[in-house]
């Protein structure tokens, strides 16, 4: 269970820091 809950934060992460880095990148290239 502890695990599941490990791998479900680190997903929620991921996908935080892929739309963080993408807003990043725009600001970057305008």
């Amino acid at each position: 269970s502890d695990n599941g809950k490990s791998r479900e934060v680190e997903v929620d992460i991921d996908e935080l820091l892929d739309m963080d880095s993408d807003d990043h990148r725009r600001s970057y290239l305008q």
